[in-house]
């Protein structure tokens, strides 16, 4: 059964971190901005908008595609697969100018309290546990 809302538009970011023996760690923060609900973290080393496009994919068996998809103006979402994507299925983007961070409020308060209580107070020993611990309960 898909969960309904009524004003389906999400949020995506990124943040970073490291594992101890000092490898990046990227997640890809996806909220739903009506219900202010985390629908996913998605942990890499690195995210490619074709990994991108398979954690939306992914949600989009649970949840009720968004009218509209807003996240920061940067190189990392201005990708050919990632456009053509939003095209085929309809979905509108709205882009944030870099170094705005009120422009996107409900993804940076999610990222503000992933980053307290999670990503400062944890040190990662690898990837699989970062992804382990990212994971929903």
């Amino acid at each position: 059964m898909r969960a309904q809302y009524s004003h389906p538009i999400w949020a995506i970011d990124f943040q970073f971190n490291q594992t101890m023996d000092g490898h990046i760690l990227k997640l890809l923060n996806v909220i739903n901005e009506y219900s202010r609900f985390c629908l996913a973290i998605w942990v890499g080393r690195r995210c490619t908008a074709v990994e991108v496009i398979d954690t939306i994919e992914e949600l989009l068996k649970l949840y009720q595609t968004p009218t509209n998809l807003c996240m920061a103006n940067e190189a990392k979402f201005i990708g050919h697969a990632l456009q053509e994507w939003f095209t085929v299925n309809g979905t509108a983007t709205s882009f944030i100018p870099p170094d705005s961070p009120w422009g996107n409020p409900f993804v940076e308060s999610i990222n503000s309290r992933l980053k307290d209580v999670f990503l400062i107070i944890k040190l990662f020993s690898s990837l699989p546990e970062a992804k382990l611990l990212a994971e929903p309960n």
